[in-house]
């Protein structure tokens, strides 16, 4: 689900709303976290976002890092099911993998 107006002009504006905010008060900047975070909730309320989806900064590092693992995870298995599946095939077959002719 995407975040912030399904408007495409309004989405681009609440954006660069949410960049500029970030620019002047993100905590990497030297800016206070609790103003940060309060003010991207008013720049979402204004587009007309119920709660802020500002970046928490303790749950934002969690959701990248479970993100990142489901990735590798579906990544492995793919690679997995790919070098099993390469095993079964003919010969005759480009990508099939033998290594002995006897």
């Amino acid at each position: 689900m995407r975040a912030g107006p399904s408007d495409p002009v309004a989405h681009a504006a609440w954006r660069g709303a949410r960049r500029e905010v970030a620019r002047e008060h993100h905590p990497d900047v030297g800016g206070d976290p609790a103003t940060y975070v309060r003010l991207m909730g008013e720049v979402d309320a204004r587009f007309g976002r119920g709660q802020p989806t500002g970046l928490l900064l303790a749950d934002s590092g969690l959701r990248s890092v479970r993100a990142r693992r489901l990735l590798r995870r579906a990544g492995r298995r793919a690679k997995r099911s790919a070098r099993g599946l390469r095993g079964r095939l003919p010969r005759q077959l480009p990508g099939s993998r033998r290594y002995l002719d006897l």
